[in-house]
């Protein structure tokens, strides 16, 4: 389950051009299909690092553009 919502993100990252974003999700995802917890662990990590900053920005850009 782990490795299908990361795809999802990459995919939506890479779209709207979230270029860190989506390079950390290919190397959890590798880790998901290599079943290597210690990757998994190393990169999840900065995933959800780099995935609440970029809603976080997502989030500003949106509220910018209410105004």
């Amino acid at each position: 389950q782990g490795e299908q919502i990361v795809h999802k993100i990459k995919s939506s990252a890479g779209s709207i051009g979230a270029k860190k974003l989506h390079d950390l999700s290919v190397e959890l995802q590798f880790a998901f299909r290599d079943k290597n917890e210690t990757a998994i662990a190393e990169f999840a990590d900065a995933f959800y690092t780099c995935l609440q900053q970029t809603l976080q920005e997502l989030q500003a850009y949106r509220e910018r553009e209410k105004k």
